[in-house]
């Protein structure tokens, strides 16, 4: 099992943790040569899909507690338990299928000289 990811600018290992770690996947920095990282290859897709099933989720959990079926303690721990996964799978995704890039690295550049005009 793969559990970390090269930086585009020193090659050094980035874990598993340590994208588990960054505010958002988005949010990725270097521990060795402290270049800031993003995702390149990020499908919205994937991403409004899983903020759609959390929020799902909240809403179920929020109508369970609100109809006294569960606990606030059972409620809270379904909630972190739901947070936990999906973060988990969010680092496993930019692992294998993330193609990370420096940000100051422009995204395209014009070849042979050729200027949009």
């Amino acid at each position: 099992m793969k559990l970390a990811t090269s930086c585009p600018s020193c090659g050094k290992a980035i874990t598993l943790w340590r994208i588990m770690a960054a505010p958002t996947p988005f949010h990725l920095s270097c521990k060795a040569c402290k270049s800031n990282l993003r995702l390149q290859n990020s499908p919205k897709g994937v991403i409004i899909a899983g903020a759609v099933i959390i929020a799902i989720v909240g809403i179920g959990l929020g109508l369970l507690w609100h109809s006294k079926h569960i606990s606030t303690y059972t409620g809270i721990a379904i909630t972190v338990a739901v947070a936990s996964i999906s973060e988990l799978v969010a680092s496993f995704y930019v692992i294998y299928k993330g193609e990370l890039v420096a940000k100051d690295e422009p995204k395209d550049e014009p070849k042979d000289g050729a200027l949009d005009a």
